[in-house]
């Protein structure tokens, strides 16, 4: 049907990933050179390393090796916020260190810096290398002297050490305040707290402490609650890569980054093996942001045996980027283009020339019609910002009058072939575990313990984010579910494409507008099958909007929370219960019901006044005695009677020949 929503779970047919692309290359390539700590100064490290990839793929490609041991990334020449490796044009070059576990090879960022960024490479690999902040990228502790806009934040100034203001501007200033779960040691589920904006720092009378303006309890901060502040953030903080082709991962740990840990734009074929987003014991967060991050991707995707946990934001984003149609030049094939409005007026996604591009629906994400780019220029609109103005081939006249304003439209080569996600954990993070928005998808044998919000969602958002698409053949399959997002209000497992709430015949384009789509049916062939969730509380393992295909078979849901709760809610009942009869008896000792075979019903409630007290709860007519209900119920503590009362009160809630 058009319109359907289903709260349980789904399933899927097919789709596959890996490509037999070799796995460990660096073992049959040559060794063009060996780095070790000690040959690189302190603050030459970055600089020694990207000058030796590029004379390894200026001849021909091969391997450079780093012993174990740290490299210190703090070169003076990477200005704050910019690579400290940064190399264009990279092919068929590994850079490898220690694959020994006990002796590591260690790339040590200081400052707020990202870690390597590669543009335009081809045959790129990387292994046995992991990543490292001096200082990490936030600051955690505990809430004190708290006012309705400000507080003080109690933090342990070893880990996270201060320098002066002018010397690391970025130490005093906060992008969000987010919510911690001490108890558990995690981010806080639905978060009282998870505050996003600008927050200004300052030193505290003592050095363990930190003042923050602009949040407090007003904002819901809490006096000794534990929460995380994340400093400027970075777009990738970690490892990095534009425009690449054929880029393997392979035991490559990130520990901290202060942005996303691994990032791809606009790539192909990308394959990470064993891969960690990790946190070190006693730190509270990995990454800043994503563990990892697919921006307009095409080929494969694969990712297998990875491990990320205890980011800032999702553990993994895999989406395409979308324009809208914001003016249609009839006949001619030409249109006004806007991009994503979360982004700003004035900033235009990139298109690519002679790319296939899709047009969509912008009620019912419904595909109207494909063409060609064939030209694309940049004009001041009447509003004077910035706007793309394209010319596409279309089959037909008529096809280009498919078109309607407020279209979507998509590179359809921007969007990988198959993703696969076999054999790895998601968890202890802020926000989603997997958010995946393409076709061909499949997730198996993977574990999501503890996520902040949904394990997995798959929203294609056409009203703010514009990242995503309408897709098919989308599948989960074997994985564990547990303990997944905000309990009360969230399903573990959402689907459905925004569409946008519209005023003046417009689509409102602002942040949390819009909501699921109800008209058409964006998806097809989608199947959740041999799952196991495990909720705290229970609420929805699956929600799913517009789908043209459903299977769900062989997938179990408990809720062991909810037993131990009713379990401990009875066993407090009976105490207090015996504890106020023999208060209102005059005796401490408390008999044991089973034991002296007196009682047969249940207590539902305790009532106590300074005057007495009044016991709640049901008796069994066990001799199905003809007429109406009623029962004698008498309360004995050690032999006493305590009371009596006529249970006579229908129970048609429970079962037959109950009474209260």
């Amino acid at each position: 049907a058009p319109r359907r929503a289903v709260g349980l779970l789904l399933l899927l047919g097919q789709a596959a990933g890996g490509g037999g692309r070799d796995r460990s290359p660096w073992r049959r390539q040559r060794t063009c050179s060996t780095l070790s700590p000690p040959v690189c100064a302190p603050a030459s490290c970055a600089g020694r390393i990207g000058a030796a990839l590029r004379s390894c793929s200026a001849s021909g490609g091969g391997v450079v090796r780093l012993a174990p041991g740290v490299f210190h990334l703090n070169d003076s020449a990477a200005p704050p916020g910019q690579p400290m490796v940064a190399l264009t044009g990279l092919a068929n070059v590994s850079l490898v260190g220690s694959a020994d576990a006990t002796a590591r090879t260690t790339l040590l960022i200081h400052g707020y810096r990202t870690g390597v960024q590669l543009t335009a490479g081809r045959g790129v690999t990387l292994a046995h290398l992991e990543l490292e902040m001096a200082r990490y990228p936030y600051t955690y502790g505990t809430a004190t002297s708290v006012a309705n806009t400000s507080f003080e934040l109690v933090f342990d100034p070893a880990l996270y050490p201060l320098q002066a203001p002018g010397r690391a501007a970025w130490q005093y200033e906060a992008s969000s305040i987010m919510g911690f779960n001490a108890a558990e040691w995690r981010m806080a589920s639905d978060p009282v707290v998870d505050l996003q904006g600008s927050f200004a720092l300052a030193p505290g009378a003592a050095a363990n402490r930190l003042v923050v303006s602009g949040a407090g309890a007003l904002a819901g901060i809490a006096h000794g609650g534990s929460y995380v502040l994340r400093h400027a953030q970075l777009g990738c903080g970690g490892f990095c890569f534009a425009s690449c082709t054929d880029v393997l991962l392979s035991h490559v740990d990130v520990w901290t980054a202060a942005g996303v840990a691994f990032w791809f734009g606009s790539s192909r074929n990308i394959e990470l093996q064993s891969v960690g987003v990790r946190r070190r014991p006693g730190r509270p967060m990995s990454s800043i942001a994503d563990a990892s991050h697919f921006d307009s991707c095409g080929g494969e995707v694969l990712l297998e045996r990875n491990h990320f946990e205890g980011q800032g934001d999702d553990g993994i984003n895999v989406h395409s980027s979308l324009h809208e149609v914001r003016a249609i030049i009839p006949n001619t094939g030409r249109f006004w283009l806007g991009s994503k409005p979360s982004a700003g007026p004035a900033t235009m996604t990139p298109l690519t020339l002679g790319g296939r591009y899709a047009f969509r629906n912008r009620r019912t994400w419904a595909l109207e019609a494909t063409a060609t780019l064939l030209a694309v220029a940049v004009r001041n609109s009447t509003a004077g910002l910035p706007t793309q103005v394209a010319d596409f081939d279309f089959p037909s006249a008529a096809a280009a009058a498919q078109v309607t304003p407020f279209a979507l439209l998509s590179d359809m080569a921007a969007e990988p072939s198959s993703v696969t996600v076999r054999g790895g954990f998601f968890g202890a993070n802020r926000a989603r575990g997997a958010l995946l928005k393409s076709s061909n998808t499949l997730v198996e044998d993977t574990v999501f313990n503890g996520t902040a919000a949904h394990c997995v969602q798959a929203y294609p958002d056409g009203c703010w984010w514009f990242e995503g698409n309408a897709f098919a053949n989308w599948t989960l399959r074997n994985n564990s579910f547990i303990g997944c997002g905000s309990e009360a209000t969230q399903a573990d497992i959402f689907i459905a494409a925004c569409a946008p709430t519209w005023a003046g015949g417009r689509p409102v384009e602002a942040p949390n507008s819009g909501g699921p789509e109800t008209d058409g049916q964006p998806f097809a062939n989608l199947t959740i099958e041999r799952n196991r969730f495990v909720q705290a509380m229970p609420h929805a393992a699956l929600q799913v909007f517009g789908s043209d295909g459903l299977i769900l078979t062989e997938n179990s849901v408990a809720c062991p929370g909810l037993a131990r709760q009713q379990g401990a809610q009875a066993a407090a009942a009976a105490t207090t219960a015996a504890a106020a009869a023999a208060a209102a008896a005059g005796t401490t000792s408390m008999a044991d019901p089973a034991a002296g075979g007196d009682v047969s019903g249940h207590l539902d409630s305790v009532d106590i006044t300074a005057s007495g007290g009044t016991l709640v709860g049901w008796a069994v007519d066990a001799q199905l005695t003809p007429g109406p209900i009623a029962s004698t119920v008498t309360v004995r503590i050690d032999g006493a009677v305590v009371a009596t009362a006529l249970a006579d009160g229908p129970r048609p809630d429970l079962v037959p020949r109950i009474a209260s």
